[in-house]
């Protein structure tokens, strides 16, 4: 944006004057440069269309992106929404840094905005789609601030699934944009999401063992796994299923458990064994797909690429790393507490009948299983059940970092994003010993399970932040509260979350009237309008499968009775 199209070509064939004859880097910088050129082309063929559909303000602005700088917003946001559409990047980055020097306080750029809103929705990259607002080490700060205002603005005009807007904030920030924040939450919009620095860059710095200022880049991409705005790599390209890990090792018929740690010590080894393969999947996944496509236009806007003479994928971005999804962590963890107490502590039944419970789904073993329910559940500030998934966290997350210097990554890392997942897998995972049902849901990411969360608002926001968020790629956090709640007691939940904030380092909100995603599942043609966080990405409540759309039912609604 800074020198444009030709500004950024000026650029290779300097680089390509410099690069040794025949050299992989020169032909890189002559094929950069044809992109370029193509580039060029495909905005003089939709200049010549939009005039002879009489749109001269597109015209214009087409012909100003095909032969020098952006000069205004419209030139801005034309040029990142074709070059988005060329290269298939799918997420937008740090917007109001790249954006905010272009805005006059012309009275269209709200619509601009909200046009620009419906191209990237229009897309239907339903899992990405992001949008960063806000946070340290931004550039021109006035001019982002003005500009992360407008967004959110436009987010609360423009009500759709897309951009996932997302809001960095941090101390000594300009007020305003937590205040406009809030003030959309008031008004049913579910957007921004809110991500806090102060526990994220620390967070970042030690996941990803950077210095800080390179941390200070982190973005959420997808469902919110964090990378390094133009810098780092990390697409999850691997998922792991705890609780089938679990159920393995309790139903493997060959082998007794004579303490509570001989079973933890088994469902650690066949995890890590999976964990392992999956790591070395990441590493050839990246290495095949360098070997067969540059990426170019990925490639012209890494970091280090250009300076480099190398592809994305083949030593041009400054971090290659990976991600790792994992699911029913939570379960997992229930699961663990309850086979603790009710098999190796209280011996209300042996590993054999417990065996049994879970192979026949419960069948005739209805008092049992409400036993297994009744065993503490995380998300009530129950230390007991708490530290069960705090440790079976800090396992899947330590051992997961262990194997990037041994693939060649430069990180390897938990993401904690569940989009929904954990419904589809939760169909194909039988029965689990914190009293789940074969084919029932797992708990959404970092949350409880639903309607395991029965002891107030405060306790559930003490259980979320007790995992370490310095051991992983990025946690969602969804939170179901009712519009009177936000409308009615606003302070009250602001200085909630304000506390929550202290340790918490992120928050997604569903924001609904009670009763409505019950009448909607009912009546679904009265709520074709109803937008939903289902996980780390939102969708039309009436658009998701049935299973998908029970389980967000079934998550805790907060009211004005909460506080």
């Amino acid at each position: 944006l800074r020198g444009g199209i030709p500004g950024l070509k000026e650029r290779l064939l300097e680089k390509r004057e410099n690069a040794p004859e025949s050299s992989e880097a020169r032909t890189l910088y002559e094929k950069l440069a044809e992109a370029l050129d193509l580039l060029t082309a495909l905005c003089l063929r939709y200049r010549e269309q939009a005039r002879a559909l009489g749109l001269t303000d597109m015209a214009d602005s087409l012909d100003r992106i095909a032969s020098g700088a952006p000069e205004s917003l419209r030139d801005a946001l034309q040029l990142v929404h074709l070059y988005a559409l060329v290269s298939g990047s799918l997420n937008y980055g740090r917007m109001d840094d790249w954006c905010g020097r272009f805005l006059k306080g012309d009275p269209g750029e709200l619509d601009l905005v909200v046009a620009f809103w419906k191209g990237i929705n229009q897309r239907g990259c339903t899992w990405d789609g992001r949008v960063i607002l806000g946070g340290r080490g931004g550039e021109e700060e006035e001019a982002a601030d003005r500009f992360a205002l407008l967004a959110m603005e436009a987010s609360r005009v423009y009500r759709d699934i897309l951009p996932q807007l997302t809001l960095r904030f941090y101390d000594g920030q300009n007020p305003a944009l937590l205040e406009k924040a809030y003030s959309n939450y008031a008004d049913g919009c579910v957007y921004p999401m809110l991500y806090r620095d102060e526990i994220n860059v620390p967070a970042v710095q030690d996941a990803f063992g950077l210095p800080e200022e390179e941390a200070e880049q982190f973005v959420p991409f997808g469902c919110g796994e964090y990378i390094l705005d133009h810098r780092s790599l990390g697409s999850p390209n691997g998922i792991i299923n705890l609780p089938e890990a679990l159920n393995r090792v309790i139903l493997d018929d060959s082998r007794e458990y004579p303490t509570f740690e001989d079973l933890f010590t088994a469902y650690r080894q066949l995890v890590e064994s999976q964990v392992s393969a999956l790591a070395k999947h990441q590493s050839l996944e990246d290495r095949i797909a360098g070997q067969e496509c540059p990426y170019l236009y990925l490639t012209l806007l890494y970091d280090d690429c250009i300076a480099r003479g190398r592809p994305l994928l083949t030593g041009g971005a400054r971090y290659r790393g990976g991600t790792l999804e994992t699911y029913g962590n939570t379960n997992t963890a229930d699961s663990l507490t309850a086979i603790r107490r009710m098999v190796y502590e209280d011996k209300r039944m042996t590993l054999s009948e417990l065996r049994r419970l879970l192979r026949d789904n419960f069948a005739g073993g209805e008092v049992q299983r409400q036993a297994l329910v009744r065993c503490p559940k995380y998300g009530n500030d129950l230390d007991e059940a708490d530290e069960m998934l705090v440790r079976v966290h800090e396992h899947i997350c330590r051992f997961t970092a262990a194997q990037a210097a041994p693939n060649g990554l430069a990180s390897y890392l938990v993401v904690i994003i569940n989009n929904n997942t954990n419904t589809y897998l939760g169909l194909l995972t039988g029965a689990s010993a914190d009293g789940r049902r074969a084919g029932e849901p797992m708990a959404n990411a970092n949350n409880p399970t639903s309607g395991m969360d029965v002891s107030g608002l405060t306790a559930f926001l003490n259980s979320l932040v007790k995992p370490d968020c310095h051991i992983h790629a990025g946690a969602v956090q969804n939170m179901k509260f009712s519009r009177e709640l936000f409308r009615d007691h606003g302070e009250v939940v602001r200085a909630l979350m304000n506390a929550y904030f202290r340790k918490g380092q992120q928050a997604m909100f569903n924001i609904l009237d009670k009763g409505e995603l019950e009448d909607a599942l009912a009546h679904p043609e009265r709520h074709g309008d109803l937008i939903v966080r289902v996980g780390g990405f939102c969708a039309r409540f009436v658009t998701l499968d049935r299973d998908t759309q029970k389980e967000i039912v079934s998550r805790m609604l907060y009211g004005a009775d909460a506080v």
